[in-house]
């Protein structure tokens, strides 16, 4: 009886997945954004993994946000490249929101992180980064459309 009543007190203090090795933090995610039942353990380096896939994708659309910025200053508004461009940049306005998402996702699905700073940390500087790419796209937008 008190062995059971230790256990329940245990579960309730202490999540069973955090009780196995190398658990980083819970997530009720996966890594395609399904919701799980239960919260899954994840170790620090599939942490840092995802972190990085979406950091990788946040440089993707910076680097297409620079060509798109040198190529504005090149192209003359009411021309079919301004408008090959401006479709450009909504496809990747729509991609950086979805990275945006994604972001998002994780930083809410992560629960108990040993080190809750660094996930503040890294959402707050990745919001940041697909704001100021964001900007920079719709900026393009206005100066093509004038609408």
């Amino acid at each position: 009886m008190f062995a059971a009543m230790k256990k329940n007190f245990l579960d309730h203090l202490i999540p069973e997945a955090f009780r196995t090795p190398n658990c980083f933090a819970l997530t009720t995610r996966d890594k395609d954004g399904k919701k799980l039942k239960k919260p899954i353990p994840l170790t620090r380096q599939e942490t840092l993994a995802r972190l990085s896939e979406i950091n990788t994708n946040i440089g993707k659309m910076r680097q297409i946000a620079h060509k798109a910025t040198i190529e504005a200053k090149t192209v003359t508004p009411d021309s079919d490249d301004a408008r090959l461009l401006a479709k450009k940049c909504t496809v990747a306005l729509e991609h950086c929101a979805k990275i945006s998402v994604q972001n998002d996702f994780f930083y809410g699905s992560i629960h108990s992180s040993e080190d809750p700073y660094m996930m503040d940390r890294k959402h707050t500087r990745y919001a940041a980064q697909l704001d100021e790419i964001a900007l920079a796209l719709s900026s393009i937008l206005k100066t093509l459309c004038k609408d």
